[in-house]
């Protein structure tokens, strides 16, 4: 079996390459922009520059028997909203159309689309009520839609051909290498700066780098992954301050906790323009994990201690 896996020197997509290179009847290809930082004797490397409908038109997908698409625009602060909105268009739904109807005409078996819980919504209420695959799609902003539009690109595709997809939304990807808002949290700890998150009440749906390699191989292999929607996470969830304090423990770092009631705190980052702040640390959002274990029979085989531990020991 041959594997594409798009974007693979990015966090997941390196996760993901290290991950199957474990296993023996497999071929790897990896696509990435860049040269690998250390290359791997068993792995083919497609490296271009620029990732766009010439170079992918160039490449050979015939070769290809499931595509692992985890090339993605992500958030960039220092664009205006509009130049987002168009590098989302253009990388998340308009390239991955374009790899899809490619893959699609050459023959590749499966395509597997990581995409994003945000594609359900930003939040789940306190009560308890979690995402699932059959809810409606309620995404906020510009890299929800782009998502979903990729998704449904994907299904049309795979509805005229004989292609069958995958679609993973998976909450907060953490583990070696990560990353964005997880990475300013560990660096917080490590600062020893007093956090603002004792009592903290709300729950959050994690999802370990490593839990989500052993899931799209389970997907590979079992075919009643094919033509899924998955939302796939950690067994346990987490509140914020559980999660700092799990931080703190496997870097070795005192903590120091201290309580800010909700309303003020949340007034107090409305008025800065920061209102998403305090949605990515004090809300809920929660999924169900239910569709995986019983369609798929898979379960998590790590867990936040030890994945925190597997990333403390890459950074000695």
């Amino acid at each position: 079996m041959r594997i594409l896996i798009t974007g693979a020197n990015g966090f997941i997509g390196h996760n993901v390459l290290a991950s199957l290179s474990r296993e023996k009847e497999v071929e790897l290809v990896a696509l990435q922009r860049t040269n690998p930082n250390q290359s791997l004797a068993e792995i083919e490397y497609w490296l271009y520059p620029e990732i766009n409908r010439e170079t992918i038109s160039s490449m050979d997908l015939n070769s290809i028997d499931v595509i692992i698409h985890t090339l993605a625009a992500i958030e960039t602060p220092h664009k205006s909203d509009y130049e987002r909105k168009l590098g989302y268009q253009k990388v998340n739904e308009k390239l991955t159309q374009f790899l899809a109807g490619q893959a699609a005409n050459a023959g590749v078996k499966q395509f597997i689309f990581i995409s994003s819980v945000k594609v359900n919504g930003e939040e789940t209420k306190e009560t308890g009520q979690a995402f699932s695959e059959t809810d409606i799609p309620s995404p906020e902003d510009e890299y929800a839609y782009s998502k979903l539009a990729a998704e449904n690109h994907l299904k049309d595709i795979c509805l005229n051909s004989n292609m069958t997809y995958t679609i993973i939304r998976p909450p907060l990807v953490y583990g070696p290498g990560v990353k964005g808002n997880f990475e300013k949290l560990i660096k917080l700890v490590n600062k020893g700066s007093p956090l603002p998150f004792a009592k903290m009440k709300n729950w959050r749906s994690i999802l370990a780098v490593d839990n989500l390699s052993n899931f799209i191989w389970t997907c590979i292999q079992h075919p009643k992954a094919k033509n899924e929607t998955f939302l796939i996470a950690d067994q346990n969830d987490v509140a914020t301050s559980d999660l700092v304090i799990a931080i703190s423990e496997a870097y070795e770092k005192s903590l120091k906790l201290f309580y800010i009631p909700k309303r003020p705190l949340r007034w107090l980052l409305a008025c800065l323009g920061k209102k998403h702040i305090y949605r990515k640390l004090y809300s809920c959002l929660i999924v169900r994990k239910d569709k995986a274990k019983t369609i798929l029979g898979w379960e998590p085989v790590s867990d936040l201690p030890s994945q925190l531990k597997k990333m403390v020991e890459r950074e000695k």
